[in-house]
């Protein structure tokens, strides 16, 4: 097994004879071993299966994650657009009408249900006409997650976000989940017509940075929708922070922002990740693709010559 006194100078060549000698994977002992350069004890740990792989990555990255906190509690108890609390303090902070786009992830376990139509509630009050609310949520509970949201807000569409780095298993169901439903609802009543740009309904995911979060997602999903549904200036809305996903897109793309964390200690390190990148001011999207298949029924001249599709999407015949 690869030591954590020796990992530092581990070449190719030892990877793939460790690999061969211990019948795993050179993927493994590469993870193994950047594992190592942040807690050398706990390559001895998995050697001695005290711990999975799976679980060593996990604990490390905890370690990491507590380590953002304790400094960030010391440097950042308050900024960034990021309040500490529950977000129905935005009922106060915001004004009616105001907002240009919600986007949130929220809790997704059976007790947070009733989270979804107090969302609800707060997007139709503070939304601007025409304003939308987009939730990423798992399918376990969705019917009455779209039926609690449906209380306040009208159904716009269904969009979905692909794993790119493998599935998972939703053991109570039995079924292997290669995707998340991202859900669109718009300020009531909503348009009959959209006067957006087109977009796609099928994002599909890099691999999520858990860094900031353990439930923290990729940046690419977020921002896809943020640059199309809003403009720099305007106004979006994150009642469930997290990591700062959506902080901090919204601060390298210009777009003024507002949110909710209840947890002091990730709200802080949420403000320190958007205080870190403002001044680099990079667009995290990479460059779109075009398709240059016209779009049947488009009115707008630039939409029916050029089809854009979100970061890491596929082209369907």
């Amino acid at each position: 097994m690869v030591h954590g006194s020796h990992q530092a100078a581990i070449t190719p060549r030892q990877r793939e004879r460790t690999a061969k000698e211990h019948q795993i994977s050179t993927r493994k002992i590469r993870d193994i071993a950047a594992l190592a350069k942040t807690d050398p004890d706990i390559v001895n740990r998995i050697a001695n299966a005290e711990i999975s792989l799976r679980e060593a990555r996990e604990f490390t990255l905890e370690k990491v994650r507590q380590s953002k906190i304790q400094q960030s509690l010391k440097t950042h108890v308050r900024g960034e657009g990021i309040h500490t609390g529950h977000m129905r303090q935005l009922f106060r902070i915001l004004d009616d009408d105001s907002v240009s786009l919600f986007i949130t992830d929220p809790p997704w376990e059976r007790k947070a249900r009733p989270l979804y139509t107090e969302l609800g509630k707060l997007a139709q009050q503070k939304l601007k006409p025409g304003g939308f609310c987009l939730v990423l949520c798992g399918q376990l509970y969705l019917d009455e997650i779209i039926a609690r949201l449906s209380e306040s807000l009208d159904w716009y569409w269904l969009s979905a976000v692909v794993f790119s780095s493998g599935s998972h298993k939703i053991w109570t169901r039995k079924f292997t989940n290669e995707f998340r439903p991202f859900l669109i609802f718009a300020k009531r009543p909503a348009p009959p017509n959209a006067k957006h740009g087109w977009l796609s309904d099928l994002v599909h995911s890099t691999s999520p940075d858990k860094s900031h979060h353990k439930h923290g997602q990729d940046a690419g999903r977020f921002q896809y929708y943020i640059d199309r549904l809003t403009i720099p200036g305007e106004l979006v809305v994150d009642p469930f922070v997290g990591g700062g996903t959506t902080a901090e897109i919204s601060a390298k793309t210009g777009r003024r922002f507002v949110g909710t964390e209840i947890n002091a200690g990730i709200a802080a390190a949420a403000r320190a990740r958007v205080a870190a990148a403002k001044p680099s001011a990079v667009d995290v999207t990479p460059p779109l693709r075009m398709n240059s298949r016209p779009v049947p029924g488009a009115t707008d001249p630039s939409a029916g010559s050029r089809h854009l599709r979100p970061p890491g999407s596929r082209r369907t015949h």
